[in-house]
């Protein structure tokens, strides 16, 4: 997926990038260099892994366990591990059969429960809007 315009954000396999969202700023650099990208972030298969769960989440509210170990081999056991212990702190995410599932009481929490997956959140490294 590729950004176009101020402040847009590019999609790639590899990463993301952003362009820089002055508007003023953008023209000058896409006038200079064909490229308004200001900065950008390289993936890791965890964060390959991480982002697959936050978007099922966010997306159907579950995730199929074989499906994620299929698609991520050893990489998803940390992060499904994660998962397991955090059944036992919410009870709105819980374990059904091969999916971990947001019930459908914790729907409207689908943010909060899917941020326990992102790895910068607590590190201060994660830019994005918060859960009100």
């Amino acid at each position: 997926m590729i950004g176009l315009g101020p402040s847009s954000i590019s999609r790639f396999r590899q990463g993301y990038a952003q362009n820089t969202p002055s508007t003023g700023g953008y023209r000058r650099m896409v006038e200079a260099s064909g490229l308004a990208t200001m900065r950008g972030r390289a993936l890791t298969e965890q964060d390959r892994a991480r982002g697959w769960v936050i978007e099922r989440l966010m997306c159907d509210f579950s995730f199929p366990v074989m499906e994620m170990r299929s698609r991520f081999g050893a990489t998803a056991d940390a992060v499904l591990r994660e998962a397991a212990l955090l059944t036992q702190r919410s009870p709105h995410f819980s374990r059904i059969g091969d999916r971990f599932v947001i019930g459908e009481d914790g729907h409207l929490l689908a943010r909060t429960i899917a941020s326990h997956f992102d790895a910068y959140l607590a590190s201060g490294g994660a830019r994005h809007s918060s859960a009100i």
